[in-house]
């Protein structure tokens, strides 16, 4: 594992003027909301609303002994509905100590874990060393825990006084921040989807002793946070110019392949059922997988404009326009819209508005075969 040395003389913010969001803590903002389950596996404890509070513009998420299923409750404090992208990320934050516990966290996350939907970014102070700081992320549901692993000294105790963390994510690297100072950069396997943004404070099981250093048994703690930032790094206006447009191949895999503003996730069980070159999707239907599932970064409207080749001497698609379930959950994903296409000899077009809300569609090739689409245009809202 590699270690950084950081020193840190100053705290310094590095979102000037105005941030497209702003939490200062000093009251439960809406877009907000306090997690009240348990994550089960390695967390020995279950969220609770109550664990957390806010007091003169500082929340606190407290660790404190439950009666219940599990030793201990916390608290974790997430965004709902609203997703984030590519940006410059910032929390004023001041951690706890103990071992055993993940003693202060700020980080993004979408899907499931170890599912082609689950990516990451974080910070994680670890309460054995709290004069260290953890960075690492996930893309695609790919990875283990250690691989993009990064362990930071911080030259400083976390848990004695507020500092700065943040990390500016873009489509190439992300890069990440300790009280202004540039600390560690990564280039590969940056993640790609829309997440929500998060903080908790949480103690482990015996199975993740060794990373924790124990396993934790006190009487509980306290993390605080000072406020969270977001400042969109890539600001685009409505716009009639088109998103889908590449000028070199990407293929697509079961890991997905970013086109502009869309993620193409190709199939199940590691299997391609579609490929790109330019702005052409050549789907490939079958009864497992019929089609191609396309992860947009931001609400979109304007229309969806289609040539088929009609490869296929006949046949119908169909398009699908979803709005993402609360944080992601793919089980309470609602469909706005559903449009059928038959395709006939020859070549044809298709022109469809999208419904607002949408920030999700699914192309699904009904019979299997296989047919060319050519996606034209999609304005993008922000």
């Amino acid at each position: 594992m590699d270690v950084t040395v950081v020193s840190s003389s100053n705290q310094k913010c590095l979102i000037k003027g105005k941030p497209d969001m702003y939490q200062p803590m000093d009251k439960d903002e809406s877009g907000w909301e306090e997690s009240d389950w348990a994550n089960q596996g390695v967390f020995n404890c279950t969220w609770r609303p109550e664990n957390v509070s806010f007091e003169n513009g500082i929340m606190t998420l407290k660790l404190a002994k439950s009666g219940g299923t599990y030793p201990y409750a916390s608290g974790e404090y997430r965004t709902t509905e609203n997703k984030y992208s590519y940006g410059y990320y910032e929390v004023r934050m001041k951690a706890a100590k103990g071992a055993g516990l993940v003693a202060g966290s700020f980080f993004t996350y979408s899907g499931v874990f170890g599912q082609r939907d689950h990516n990451e970014i974080d910070f994680e102070i670890l309460g054995k060393d709290p004069t260290k700081v953890q960075l690492n992320y996930y893309y695609a549901g790919t990875g283990t825990h250690d691989e993009h692993l990064k362990l930071v000294d911080l030259g400083f105790d976390a848990s004695q006084s507020f500092h700065n963390y943040g990390f500016a994510w873009t489509r190439n690297s992300i890069e990440w921040y300790v009280d202004g100072k540039s600390v560690y950069k990564a280039t590969q396997d940056i993640p790609k989807d829309p997440c929500n943004i998060m903080a908790n404070f949480w103690p482990g099981t015996s199975e993740v002793s060794g990373w924790l250093g124990g396993v934790y048994n006190g009487f509980g703690g306290k993390v605080q946070y000072d406020w969270i930032k977001y400042m969109n790094l890539e600001k685009q206006q409505v716009s009639s110019s088109p998103i889908v447009q590449t000028k070199k191949p990407a293929p697509v895999n079961q890991n997905g392949t970013k086109i502009g503003d869309l993620v193409i996730n190709s199939g199940a069980f590691g299997r391609e059922y579609a490929s790109v070159s330019g702005d052409q999707i050549e789907l490939n239907g079958n009864s497992k997988n019929p089609g191609v599932a396309m992860e947009l970064n931001s609400k979109i409207s304007g229309k969806l404009t289609f040539d088929y080749s009609g490869k296929t001497s006949s046949g119908k698609f169909s398009v699908l326009f979803i709005k993402r379930g609360p944080g992601g959950d793919w089980t309470k994903d609602s469909t706005l819209k559903v449009e059928s296409i038959t395709i006939g000899n020859g070549a044809g077009k298709a022109s469809i508005d999208i419904p607002a809300g949408t920030d999700k569609i699914n192309i699904m090739l009904i019979g299997g075969g296989s047919i060319d689409i050519k996606l034209q245009k999609v304005m993008v809202i922000k």
